[in-house]
């Protein structure tokens, strides 16, 4: 049960900082450059979220 919520506070946090930077590339507040390392950094932490998500499956052994 608690993994389970681990997970979702995990997802939303992604989710969140999606968000923000979304917003500030959107409004020019921020330089290209740090957008983009911005950018870079949220798409590492997603891909390695669904890392650990698919780690966390069950493996079938024959």
């Amino acid at each position: 049960m608690s993994l389970a919520i681990y997970k979702t506070n995990e997802k939303n946090s992604f989710l969140i900082f999606g968000y923000i930077i979304f917003i500030f590339s959107f409004t020019k507040l921020l330089f290209t450059s740090l957008t983009i390392v911005g950018s870079v950094i949220f798409v590492y932490g997603y891909l390695n979220f669904r890392l650990k998500i698919y780690l966390a499956k069950p493996k079938i052994i024959k």
